[in-house]
């Protein structure tokens, strides 16, 4: 099981297996294993100590950085979903080259899609 990648192993033995099966041959699949509607999600790289159990973002409060904790729903390929207590709307940072601190005034520059 690979946590960092989403992955697990598993062996299955075919019990009519076609002749262009070879031993050791791999093969990926990806299963859905849940889905949900209308909910708040982020870019993975955007939510820091998701592993720890105890996530937080950087967000914009009063032209401020402020670091706020969230808490973690379904974790998709890149993205997070984020159940409490981020309200649509939160303008949040996106990590880059430049080292950004709590405390710290910005200004805003939208992302451009």
């Amino acid at each position: 099981m690979d946590p960092e990648r989403g992955s697990i192993e598993v062996r299955l033995r075919a019990t009519h297996p076609p002749a262009f099966l070879k031993p050791d041959m791999t093969v990926s699949i990806d299963l859905t294993v849940a889905r949900k509607q209308n909910v708040l999600t982020l870019p993975a790289d955007a939510v820091h100590a998701a592993a720890s159990g105890s996530a937080w973002i950087q967000a914009v409060a009063g032209q401020r950085i402020a670091r706020k904790e969230v808490s973690l729903g379904l974790r998709g390929e890149g993205t997070l979903e984020i159940v409490s207590p981020l309200d649509a709307g939160t303008q949040v940072l996106l990590p880059d080259a430049t080292r950004l601190v709590e405390g710290q005034r910005v200004r805003v520059a939208r992302k451009e899609d």
